[in-house]
């Protein structure tokens, strides 16, 4: 009988062991899921953060994107407006040089230092009917004759000193001038007059003295 008590208390033993040994396991099995579970939770909450971090990091950017480039745009086209109109300001200045391109002439004169002549147009005016001239001073023909010689010469009319003025043929002038900065100088201008269109200048001479004739 003592056997048989101590076979059966073997066996409790053996059965307690084994059913605490499933129970760990168990144990073990469901606190790996649970664990496995919370991971999982976490990874998505953290990256459900992240995306919706990114969306709005990339609707602020696009935000700004945008208002950058709402900004950007007059200034872009501002700069478009004045790279054409360097353009046209370097079209228009070449166009004036080649206007006032000088040729430097020959002169038999012993009197004539230098002398040139260039594309010059008439200056226009604003005389109606047959054409006279005048050498009344403060006249329109006078005025505009004295224009003309700005043109050709580069003197502003109001800074020119009238040496002589007389008529070179029918409907021309022969105007000598010198600058007020320096009267030393002396520039004799050819006009001729064009019919409704003024005086224009043909011919400049810069002379060692003044003739009178």
């Amino acid at each position: 009988m003592s056997d048989n008590h101590e076979t059966n208390t073997r066996r409790d033993r053996f059965e307690k062991k084994r059913t605490n040994t499933k129970l760990l396991t168990w144990l073990s099995v469901i606190g790996g899921v649970l664990v496995i579970v919370m991971l999982s939770v976490i990874f998505i909450g953290r990256e459900s953060d992240t995306t919706a971090g990114n969306e709005e990091n990339q609707a602020e950017e696009f935000a700004l994107g945008s208002s950058n480039q709402e900004a950007d745009e007059p200034e872009s086209q501002e700069k478009k407006d004045l790279e054409v109109n360097e353009v046209e300001g370097d079209d228009e200045e070449e166009e004036e040089e080649g206007q006032n391109d000088t040729e430097e002439v020959e002169s038999d004169d012993s009197n004539v230092k230098n002398a040139y002549k260039s594309n010059w147009e008439a200056i226009g005016t604003s005389q109606e009917g047959p054409h006279t001239t005048s050498f009344e001073q403060g006249s329109t023909d006078w005025q505009e004759m004295k224009q003309a010689v700005e043109v050709a010469t580069g003197i502003p009319s109001e800074a020119q000193i009238d040496q002589w003025f007389g008529g070179a043929g029918e409907q021309a002038v022969e105007a000598t001038v010198s600058p007020e900065s320096n009267q030393d100088e002396f520039y004799r201008v050819h006009l001729e007059w064009v019919e409704d269109q003024g005086w224009k200048p043909v011919l400049v001479e810069e002379l060692h003295e003044v003739e009178r004739r």
